[in-house]
């Protein structure tokens, strides 16, 4: 109908109609069905400063997997996901001897 104008503002994601009210509802219908939220991502990231001593003589993993909570020098480190000692591998276990970088 060349009564309805509709106009897009793309910098705030509206739209402007100017229509009757009888085909109001189907331009309503037609918008509430395209217009979906867009996905979210929630990402956690972590910043460590690490102090160069000479704790790092026995390597850098075991100086990370006691920061991760892992006090032993030949342990594991556990990671589960959202805990205080995940250290980003995803929730696999990472033993001292295997390799960050």
């Amino acid at each position: 109908d060349a009564s309805t104008r509709i106009t897009a503002q793309k910098s705030s994601n509206q739209l402007l109609v100017r229509t009757r009210p009888a085909q109001w509802k189907e331009i309503e219908s037609a918008i509430k069905r395209l217009d979906n939220p867009p996905l979210q991502v929630q990402i956690e990231t972590r910043i460590l400063e690490v102090k160069l001593t000479g704790e790092l003589d026995m390597g850098v993993q075991w100086y990370l997997g006691r920061l991760a909570g892992n006090s032993g020098t030949t342990g594991n480190v556990t990671n589960t996901p959202g805990s205080q000692g995940s250290l980003g591998t995803g929730g696999a276990a990472l033993a001292a001897t295997d390799s960050f970088f």
